[in-house]
């Protein structure tokens, strides 16, 4: 029957898939057609319609529609509230998601609040090296850094990267992810030499899973987005170092030994940035690609 919680849970997945690829407005309303029928065929306080929510929730929030986000964020949590013991990691879950829309929108101090009711339910309910733990440490830095509290925000940030670093592979993008935001962090406290190593190390491991997943990445414009950025914001780094090694030479120009040091750094700069501008060109073509297909998907 067009009502049965099985043909919901089909929408759903569709959903999710499609919100993997990217495809939001096609995600969106696989999501939306699974809700119609949970709300007809489930009770009020069932689990599975807290997480349809949730879904649509993310979905809005990759679309920007923070306000809307936020509204299915709230709904998914009060059923949670409901149906799930207190200290189910789901609704840690839905805590963290509250969070970060908050933190889009500007509201840091009441990302922070949610935040906290996250981290209550994860000690009680996780091991103290789970790769959630990672998300939320990250989460919190980049809240503390938009607060301006890039110290407590880069403690945050080194938590999650040891997280990461025992539970996933070493070349691992979202440990690129995690060095790029250490990275950002140690150049706005003045750590060139510090934010150059972290922003290189970062860019090594993006230009690897670009070799390495052509194929999902040419499938996937939200993948080959996340990734464009990151390049992008890396190899910006980078030619700001360069321009800094190339002041540092002209200043220092009378001690030798300081100027070698100096001209290493720039060549190295130098050598990074058009390593990482190729692999940027084969992103925006990867992109291309995915954005080309997904057009062809949705008509």
């Amino acid at each position: 029957p067009s009502t049965h919680p099985d043909l919901a849970m089909n929408y759903s997945n569709t959903g999710v898939i499609q919100q993997s690829m990217g495809n939001y407005a096609v995600a969106l309303s696989y999501s939306e057609k699974a809700l119609q029928i949970m709300e007809k065929s489930l009770p009020p306080t069932h689990p599975s319609l807290a997480l349809n929510y949730n879904t649509i929730g993310l979905i809005q929030q990759s679309m920007g529609n923070y306000a809307v986000a936020l509204s299915y964020y709230e709904k998914g949590l009060e059923i949670m509230k409901k149906s799930v013991p207190p200290t189910h990691p789901d609704l840690a879950s839905n805590y963290n998601n509250i969070a970060r829309v908050h933190q889009s929108m500007g509201n840091y101090v009441m990302a922070l609040s949610y935040l906290e009711e996250s981290l209550e339910i994860m000690v009680k309910s996780l091991p103290s090296n789970h790769p959630n733990y990672a998300a939320y440490y990250i989460c919190v830095g980049e809240t503390h850094r938009s607060l301006g509290n890039y110290t407590t925000a880069l403690s945050y940030f080194q938590k999650a990267l040891l997280i990461q670093q025992k539970s996933l592979p070493h070349d691992h993008p979202d440990v690129a992810k995690t060095l790029t935001f250490i990275s950002i962090v140690q150049q706005l406290t003045g750590n060139d030499a510090l934010w150059y190593s972290s922003a290189g190390k970062a860019l090594e491991i993006q230009q690897k899973y670009i070799a390495d997943n052509h194929e999902i990445l040419t499938s996937s414009s939200y993948n080959t987005e996340a990734m464009l950025e990151c390049t992008k914001y890396g190899i910006e780094g980078i030619s700001q170092m360069k321009s800094a090694s190339e002041l540092s030479q002209k200043l220092l120009s009378t001690d030798y030994s300081t100027t070698v040091s100096v001209d290493t750094s720039i060549d190295e700069a130098e050598n990074l940035i058009k390593t990482c501008s190729d692999g940027l060109s084969n992103l925006e073509n990867m992109l291309q690609i995915a954005q080309n297909s997904s057009s062809m998907n949705q008509n």
